[in-house]
């Protein structure tokens, strides 16, 4: 077994006994960006921050090639690793995160990586048109992903609850007011990027 397939098999592992409650193992995780901290979790419908279509881009992937994410014509693009350094680049709609197209991508070469890039990230933060701020990471005490708007408001978990979040997530904007984020995620059918839109609503 390659030490990517290792790397990935026991993550799998501990995805699954998490579900079951049997992993005592810390979380790939943190409790928050500094001077955020977890704060209470909110109800979508009094948060300033709403969370829309949460869905899964790409499914059974590479975890330990970087995921590219950027704008195109108005779609989001979205580069994930398959098997070894097959990729496939996905644009998909802001909004819905519906597909638009898929595009085989291959990695160049590379030196072995020690961890994943997505442990290499903790918290994300993007700067919105209003001049606050949104910042987003993976909660430590849930294994789900959350979002705090620095305008107030509370935490609010953007992941859904029946898949454990691994890693930290990446966001983008492009009009301050609607991010995209991508963040890896595990279930007992394999690891997933996923994506979910929000729009903050001051």
């Amino acid at each position: 077994m390659s030490s990517c397939s290792a790397i990935q098999a026991g993550m799998l592992s501990c995805v699954l006994l998490l579900a079951s409650g049997g992993c005592a193992g810390p979380r790939a995780s943190t409790a928050g960006p500094p001077g955020v901290g977890r704060g209470p979790h909110r109800t979508a419908n009094d948060h300033p921050v709403k969370v829309g279509d949460v869905r899964i881009v790409q499914r059974k992937v590479n975890m330990m090639e970087p995921v590219m994410v950027g704008f195109t014509g108005g779609d989001v693009g979205i580069t994930v690793a398959r098997q070894g350094r097959d990729g496939v680049n996905v644009m998909v709609d802001p909004t819905s995160l519906e597909t638009r197209t898929m595009t085989p991508f291959a990695y160049g070469p590379h030196a072995r990586r020690r961890r994943a890039p997505c442990h290499e990230r903790e918290a994300t933060t993007v700067a919105l048109a209003d001049g606050a701020s949104l910042s987003i990471w993976n909660d430590a005490a849930s294994g789900r992903l959350v979002a705090r708007y620095s305008g107030g408001g509370g935490t609010i978990p953007i992941s859904p609850e029946d898949v454990e979040v691994i890693g930290g997530p990446e966001a983008r904007t492009t009009d301050g007011r609607h991010v995209v984020v991508t963040f890896f995620a595990g279930n007992e059918e394999g690891f997933h990027l996923m994506a979910a839109s929000l729009e903050v609503t001051p």
